[in-house]
């Protein structure tokens, strides 16, 4: 089964730097704001990329539990992004 960007298929196991405290084999949900937030706090691309679409993060953003710094950053890497065709 491929693994989809919105986390769908991918286990708190499979990231153990980032959800070491979590289950193990309980499905990441990833729409949580502080799981969400938890990932975007990570810095690390290859974890963001795999878990995060831009649609989520637009979705989300703005509610997310996360520093104001933070935030600002998320906004520019989202204005930078192409919109997507038909979207």
């Amino acid at each position: 089964m491929e693994r989809q960007a919105t986390g769908s298929g991918y286990r708190y196991r499979d990231f153990p730097g980032v959800f070491w405290d979590a289950a193990p084999d309980a499905a990441i949900e990833v729409e949580k704001p502080e799981v969400l937030a938890r990932i975007l706090s990570t810095r690390r691309m290859d974890v963001i990329a795999k878990l995060v679409t831009p649609e989520l993060l637009r979705r989300k953003l703005e509610d997310l539990p996360i520093p104001d710094p933070r935030r600002r950053f998320w906004r520019l890497v989202l204005e930078q992004m192409p919109a997507r065709a038909g979207a």
